[in-house]
């Protein structure tokens, strides 16, 4: 009975301690399989048991090895029975050396040290063709209003770009590219237009400024990379009228008098803004407007339509009673409408000045409806109020070139502008736009009268 719980003993001990040798070879990585090892894998091995491939089968790596099992009982007395049975256990699992090794590897190595270099790597990849040569990393924070400037700029920049900007007193815009074309609008100094097209040699471009689409000539134009400096300089911030009449009042309140109306789509100077309200010049008055009906916008000055005169029926001579209020000659009322408009058309663009009735070197509204008529033999009063009380009162609708137009501000008559057909007048409107053509409707019009009799 000994003999036999000896060879027991001995067949136990030799057992255990052919495990032992595979283990430590496992180890220290001398025998042929250590040699052929894959590299470490991925410390999730153990919790997520992924498939591994040996040959052409897939089987699952088991979640512990022989290693572990006397790792777990290395603290309990162990008896050769159970030495016996746990070498069997171990014997009989699909244990690898490299299995072995990743559970000692990943026993030693802390879990978050893959995962942060592998969010260390990426961030390495993601940031690898930023250039960091132009950007202040200690410039502050720009503002909502300062991005918002920019992007407007911008916006402006390539706007000014694919602009002409006049350099004429009044240039004409042409029906066609020749100085023989038709005139169909006129330009003031410093009126924007948005480029269309070029003839040819590009001596001359096509534009659209306001209402008028045609041609002028580019030796009075500013253009190019010009045009954005120039027109910092020569523009303005306008409104422009939304509603379909507008009151403009001498306060910025509701209450305030009513110091003009306003017609849909014109446009005035901003002089000042507000909470909610605007001061504008009214040719030279001011007024304030409530900008919930109004847009505001940085514009160059616009062209007009114009229409040459056409000649009018003759009729009689003037009496000499007509004679007595002005006229010094004979000629045919048709040809005088027609000569008048002609001659007012050649101070486009000169200079207001209040008080003024020089047509050349500044004239107030007043003093240029004095000078054009006193040109054609007509004498009428010196002021707008006078001159309306003057004349003969007619219908607005019954207007002819040459007669003249009356506007009011709470005060009563206080502008005269002259009427030149199609819808239009020629004026001195204030020290910012000086002789200038309108609609007749850019501020509702109260009173009409003629001089000339028909």
């Amino acid at each position: 009975m000994k003999d036999r719980w000896k060879l027991a003993g001995v067949c136990g001990m030799l057992m255990a301690g052919l495990v032992l040798m595979i283990s430590a070879d496992a180890l220290i990585g001398t025998n042929s399989f250590a040699a052929q090892k894959p590299a470490a894998q991925d410390v999730r091995t153990v919790f997520d048991r992924p498939q591994v491939t040996a040959g052409s089968e897939e089987r699952q790596v088991p979640a512990w090895t022989a290693a572990s099992v006397f790792a777990s009982r290395e603290e309990e007395p162990v008896q050769a029975e159970e030495a016996a049975e746990a070498v069997t256990e171990a014997a009989t699992e699909e244990t690898t050396p490299e299995t072995a090794k990743t559970q000692e590897e990943t026993a030693e190595e802390p879990e978050t040290e893959e995962v942060t270099t592998i969010f260390a790597s990426t961030m390495m990849e993601d940031t690898q063709n930023i250039q960091y040569d132009n950007y202040d990393v200690d410039a502050p924070a720009k503002t909502y209003e300062q991005e918002q400037k920019e992007i407007v700029d911008a916006v402006q920049a390539r706007k000014w770009n694919n602009m002409i900007i006049s350099t004429a007193s009044v240039l004409n815009i042409r029906e066609k590219a020749s100085t023989e074309a038709k005139v169909i609008g006129k330009l003031p100094k410093y009126g924007g237009g948005t480029i269309l097209d070029y003839n040819k040699d590009k001596s001359w471009v096509k534009i659209k400024s306001g209402p008028v689409t045609g041609w002028v000539s580019m030796d009075y134009v500013i253009s190019g990379d010009k045009v954005a400096a120039t027109a910092e300089k020569v523009g303005t911030e306008k409104i422009i009228v939304l509603a379909e009449t507008l009151r403009a009042r001498e306060e910025a309140n509701t209450e305030s008098k009513i110091v003009a109306l306003l017609d849909e789509g014109e446009e005035f100077e901003i002089l000042k803004k507000g909470d909610g309200w605007a001061k504008i010049a009214v040719d030279d008055d001011e007024a304030w407007i409530n900008t919930d009906y109004v847009t505001i916008s940085y514009e160059l000055e616009k062209a007009v339509v114009y229409h040459e005169p056409e000649p009018e029926k003759e009729t009689k001579k003037e009496s000499s009673s007509d004679s007595s209020k002005g006229s010094s000659g004979g000629s045919k009322s048709s040809s005088k409408r027609s000569s008048m408009v002609a001659y007012a058309m050649k101070f486009l663009g000169n200079r207001y000045v209040w008080g003024g009735t020089s047509l050349t070197k500044g004239t107030d509204c007043s003093g240029f409806t004095m000078r054009i008529y006193e040109h054609f033999g007509y004498d009428i009063p010196r002021t707008s109020y006078n001159q309306a009380k003057g004349g003969k009162t007619i219908k607005i609708s019954s207007l002819k070139p040459g007669d003249l137009v009356f506007y009011s501000n709470s005060s009563g008559i206080n502008h005269v502008a002259m009427y030149i057909g199609n819808g239009q007048v020629i004026h001195a409107s204030n020290a910012r736009s000086g002789i200038k053509i309108s609609n007749i409707n850019y501020r509702t019009p109260t009173k009409a009268v003629r001089y000339i009799n028909d």
